[in-house]
């Protein structure tokens, strides 16, 4: 009874803990972009690109000790891994943040588990209860105010948001991957071996753009760049073996609904950054957080 009791306590504070790190990860992508006059300092791929091989790096040791670990099997699971989990989201986040709002990009985050509950009932064939469904609904009811309501004079908003959406969908398929055919294998050794597959194609790519020029001639490049190395360590690399780590401790639905509570804090340091949010997008973030105490409810088949 009290390893049972210490196990759930444990996830929640994984659960609290990864709100935290990744509510903050939007704001951080911004000023990886932007100046605090709104001036471009690197682009959205330099910035996807650096995201990945920063985190990869931070990781390398880690490759070299675990790589042994796996089979050629689990090998080709952890490239599709890194390709949907890591290196697709990098960039279309970086992307979608260039006209989405860094508070409202958290918010859309929080379609993240409606991709779980389709992957996982379409692809592996797993049983959810009415009150899953319920929830995942409501979610995803508040996700389009979100975007309806974000969509005002300028129509590329409510087009870059697809962007953060089909990067969402990509986590979607990362989740049920790791829980399906990654579960004998340690958080830690996918979280490194799955970013080291993406390290070399992305240094190669960043290394020919103007990345050294701008890091060398802009005066806020450096600045830039280290929000960029914490967004990397912290906020993908750590984050990610805690995230893989909660996905194999609980089942992909509550470990997933880390992206129903990442918008309370992105949405405190978008208003801190001065971004404006309208009374209709905070209701669709209610709307949306209320789908959670639905959402983590036993699902059959992904316990």
């Amino acid at each position: 009874m009290n390893s049972e009791k210490n196990v759930k306590l444990s996830s929640w504070l994984l659960l609290i803990i990864l709100t935290l790190i990744w509510g903050s990860s939007f704001i951080l992508i911004k000023r990886g972009l932007y100046d605090g006059n709104g001036n471009e300092i690197f682009t959205p791929q330099q910035v996807g690109a650096l995201r990945i091989v920063l985190a990869g790096l931070s990781l390398l040791p880690y490759v070299i000790l675990r790589w042994k670990e796996v089979s050629r099997k689990e090998i080709f699971w952890l490239v599709l891994v890194g390709f949907f989990g890591n290196t697709i989201p990098a960039f279309l986040f970086a992307i979608g943040e260039t006209k989405v709002a860094s508070a409202v990009a958290g918010m859309l985050n929080g379609t993240t588990p409606i991709f779980v509950f389709l992957i996982a009932a379409i692809v592996f064939k797993a049983k959810f209860s009415n009150q899953n469904i319920l929830g995942i609904l409501i979610g995803f009811i508040g996700t389009l105010g979100l975007v309806y309501f974000g969509n005002t004079e300028d129509i590329s908003i409510g087009i870059y948001s697809l962007y953060l959406i089909v990067a969402t969908l990509c986590y979607g398929i990362s989740v049920n991957i790791i829980k399906e055919k990654l579960h004998d294998v340690r958080p830690i050794t996918i979280t490194a071996l799955s970013l080291s597959f993406f390290i070399i194609p992305c240094l190669i790519y960043l290394l020919n753009t103007d990345f050294l020029v701008t890091l060398r001639d802009n005066p806020l490049a450096p600045t830039a760049a280290g929000y960029l190395l914490i967004l990397s360590v912290v906020g993908t690399s750590l984050a990610l073996i805690l995230f893989n780590k909660l996905v194999k401790n609980e089942n992909v639905i509550f470990a997933s609904s880390v992206t129903y509570l990442i918008p309370i804090v992105a949405i405190f340091w978008g208003i801190m950054d001065g971004e404006i949010l309208s009374p209709m997008q905070i209701a669709m973030i209610g709307l949306i957080l209320s789908g959670v105490f639905l959402v983590n409810k036993k699902v059959q088949g992904l316990e």
